[in-house]
């Protein structure tokens, strides 16, 4: 499974590089859309670098659903305690604490497990949304003739 994972992330790598290939011959175009890039091939190693890209998407893809897939394994004997010794019960973890923040241009969406988690996702959001604003405010002003 993680020669197919391995496979796929080599032909997504192979993919860019024709792509890259495509615009240096003039075979392609590369534009951003907002803060989306978007690619406009116009001959074969255009069409085959998009080729390739989503078979090397589809196989990273595919090796880490599989790495998500149950192996059947034949169950071990429980292991058995002499009968005078007192098995003390497990300690339990606490639960983990997790959150994140996707940045969608300028805005960020926040999720967490908690308040407290999703209050602290709030504020790095924030500041990532000011840093993203004020680059594009000092880049603007920066191409002014």
């Amino acid at each position: 499974m993680r020669q197919v994972r391995l496979i796929g992330l080599a032909l997504l790598i192979a993919g860019v590089a024709l792509i890259a290939a495509a615009v240096a011959t003039g075979q392609g175009q590369v534009y951003l859309l907002l803060f989306i890039p978007v690619y406009v091939g116009t001959g074969a190693l255009g069409m085959l670098g998009i080729l390739v890209v989503f078979i090397g998407f589809f196989l990273a893809s595919l090796g880490s659903a599989w790495r998500g897939l149950p192996v059947p394994v034949a169950p071990a004997p429980e292991p058995t305690s002499p009968p005078d010794v007192a098995v003390p019960p497990a300690a339990t973890a606490p639960p983990a604490k997790y959150g994140g923040v996707v940045m969608l241009g300028p805005i960020p969406i926040v999720f967490g497990s908690d308040a407290q988690v999703a209050k602290w996702m709030m504020i790095l959001g924030l500041i990532l949304a000011g840093f993203v604003i004020a680059s594009f405010l000092i880049l603007s002003l920066a191409a002014l003739p």
